[in-house]
């Protein structure tokens, strides 16, 4: 049965033509879980490979983001 209610969870769809690579690749995620009694703390490494030599900036967009080192090659 077709529900109307359920249309707006249907994916949308790129064309070939209009695809963009991203500025970044991540091949690789590295996380790491300390528990605690009271907490837990997650520290992610990821490894960025630069795509797009023109972009000059990578906005990690989220809460409690800490950058502990800024390495660039």
């Amino acid at each position: 049965m077709n529900n109307p209610k359920k249309q707006n969870n249907i994916s949308s769809y790129v064309k070939l033509e209009d695809y963009k690579v991203f500025d970044y690749e991540i091949p690789e995620i590295f996380l790491e879980f300390v528990i605690n009694k009271n907490a837990v703390n997650v520290t992610t490494k990821l490894k960025l490979v630069k795509k797009n030599k023109n972009t000059r900036n990578l906005i990690l967009d989220g809460t409690d983001i800490i950058n502990k080192k800024n390495i660039y090659r």
